[in-house]
């Protein structure tokens, strides 16, 4: 499943200095080069450095590493502000 934020929101995030983590399914990790190319050009280099995080909801320990990972980025970024 695959939903893509519209581009106005990333670019209020990115206007109000608030992170953008990224999140998908597995299947959609191997796709990332495509969806980035999808991507305003004004926003590309941005998501381009950005790890997307994969999560599997049929998998609940890959799930509770994934969730673990989405925590840590939102906690960083508390930190960083």
């Amino acid at each position: 499943m695959l939903l893509l934020v519209p581009a106005q929101e990333l670019r209020w995030a990115r206007a109000a200095q608030r992170p953008v983590q990224p999140i998908v399914d597995t299947d959609d990790k191997k796709r990332i080069g495509e969806l980035l190319a999808k991507a305003p050009e004004d926003l590309r280099a941005g998501l381009a450095g950005v790890n997307f995080i994969d999560l599997i909801r049929s998998n609940k320990a890959y799930w509770d590493v994934g969730t673990h990972m989405v925590v840590a980025v939102l906690e960083a970024a508390k930190k960083s502000h």
